[in-house]
């Protein structure tokens, strides 16, 4: 599940040039977390700045993932996230 190098997941859109953060929900925690992609914007369309709010995004869902796989409660978890 943990992946360290995270630029991978931030694309850029063809039409607006805006990044986001764009990954599939791994496949260890795909029946806790019904979604089948990540989806975020990262608001700027400049790189630096992207990767920088990138790591921000990729912590918080790799913490969510791991307080999911631990049998946390999934509300609270879900709500730091």
């Amino acid at each position: 599940m943990r992946s360290d190098d995270f630029s991978r997941y931030v694309v850029k859109h063809p039409a607006s040039g805006i990044y986001r953060y764009y990954r599939r929900v791994p496949t260890v925690v795909a029946h806790l977390d019904k979604r089948a992609h990540v989806k975020k914007s990262l608001k700027t369309n400049n790189l630096k700045a992207a990767l920088e709010r990138a790591e921000q995004v990729h912590e918080a869902a790799e913490n969510f993932w791991r307080a999911l796989l631990a049998g946390n409660n999934n509300e609270h978890a879900f709500a730091r996230y």
